[in-house]
């Protein structure tokens, strides 16, 4: 659900009795960068040079009421929240979100490993190289978004709504026809590695699946 901000006289999609899913989606809405201090908050900048090299700097910033050690540096979700509480305040049936993160943002503070660059499903490291050629994103923090979720991790969700009885059903159906397999044989067959990395508890399994019932 979303709107393109680029095109002219949109309206917000109606969404009251929907059932709303969004999968890694509030990780790539833009997030910003803030470190408490003992004399308030700083946020990250990045500086570009002459020669158009790039670099970190801190100014003073406003207060985002998170609760966090000094000195460290954690993401701020303000564009996650917004967008959780637009598709809230329509009404829908439920809201679920799958995504990676924690809790709490002073899980994320001690935890560190938040701040992710992607490119072609490879995760790199520093975000200011080749900036522009790397998908920025962040671990999300419940406890930024509103509102009240039920919140278990992923292996737990699917397990929860079946998805060991899905591949139980694959697996006959993949049995009686391996000999012979028809298109529909494969596909059952591919719910069992699937669903494994999907339950992964080291992987996808540990992701949070986050539920709001408005």
């Amino acid at each position: 659900v979303g709107l393109d901000r680029t095109a002219p006289e949109q309206t917000a999609p109606d969404l009251a009795g929907a059932v709303v899913i969004a999968n890694e989606l509030l990780d790539n809405l833009p997030f910003r960068v803030v470190e408490r201090g003992s004399n308030g908050w700083s946020e990250l900048y990045v500086a570009i040079d002459d020669d158009g090299n790039s670099s970190e700097t801190m100014l003073s910033g406003p207060d985002p009421g998170l609760d966090v050690p000094l000195g460290v540096r954690v993401p701020w979700l303000e564009q996650a929240g917004l967008w959780v509480a637009q598709v809230l305040a329509q009404r829908p049936a439920v809201l679920v979100v799958f995504d990676y993160g924690a809790i709490t943002t002073a899980e994320l503070a001690v935890r560190g490993g938040w701040l992710r660059t992607y490119r072609r499903h490879q995760r790199g490291h520093d975000p200011l190289v080749e900036p522009g050629s790397w998908d920025i994103t962040s671990d999300i923090a419940v406890d930024q978004l509103p509102g009240s979720p039920q919140v278990v991790d992923q292996a737990t969700f699917l397990r929860q709504w079946g998805i060991e009885g899905l591949v139980a059903e694959g697996r006959r159906y993949w049995i009686a026809n391996a000999a012979r397999p028809d298109l529909a044989a494969f596909k059952m067959r591919s719910r069992i590695s699937e669903a494994e990395a999907l339950l992964d508890p080291a992987g996808l399994g540990r992701w949070l699946a986050c539920t709001w019932r408005p």
